[in-house]
């Protein structure tokens, strides 16, 4: 009779392990190469405050208040880190992460991303755009800045040397690139790990 009720209990459990969602760390620190300036990547890989995704596919939504002109620029900067393989980026309803805008005229922040973490990966993050300064730029530029601020979603840091402009993830707006570039991939394929 008991071996009966230990079945039934495993039974009845198991549904609710498989739904359950868990955030493990994979892999030691010294396994994810945080790279440097001059390899022209940057990686948190043991950055408690930063952290990286620790993942190959990751979701998103959006927040009620984003403009659809700022749905379309997020798609398409998305679209920018899917088409070179490193990362499978994809908008789901049920996310945690998500994607916004405000307007703060008196700041010269652009955009930004803000993560809470755990073991050095990221558990959720939202990524701001400030409507106050993009709406007077173009598209163009829009959309690098939307695929920049992916790139800090998968885990990479601002590079701020000027020898690295021609990097996507080169935190100014003197950047020359809207794309991910070969060391970017590189180091997000470090983020996912």
């Amino acid at each position: 009779m008991n071996v009966y009720k230990i079945i039934l209990s495993i039974l009845l459990v198991l549904p609710l392990v498989f739904t359950m969602h868990f955030v493990v760390s994979a892999h030691s620190a010294s396994s994810c190469d945080s790279g440097s300036e001059s390899r022209g990547w940057k990686v948190h890989c043991s950055n408690s405050s930063n952290g990286h995704i620790g993942i190959y596919s990751f979701d998103f939504k959006y927040s009620p208040n984003l403009s659809s002109s700022y749905k379309n620029i997020t798609n398409q900067g998305k679209s920018r880190w899917n088409t070179v393989g490193a990362v499978n980026i994809n908008y789901s309803s049920n996310s945690n992460n998500i994607v916004s805008q405000y307007s703060d005229p008196n700041t010269s922040t652009i955009a930004h991303v803000q993560s809470n973490t755990f073991n050095n990966h990221k558990t959720r993050w939202q990524l701001s755009y400030n409507d106050s300064k993009m709406d007077s730029r173009t598209d163009s530029k829009n959309i690098a800045t939307s695929a920049h601020e992916f790139g800090h979603t998968i885990g990479l840091a601002d590079l701020i040397q000027s020898s690295n402009e021609g990097k996507l993830m080169y935190g100014y707006s003197s950047r020359t690139v809207g794309y991910p570039q070969l060391s970017d991939i590189t180091g997000a394929e470090e983020g996912v790990k």
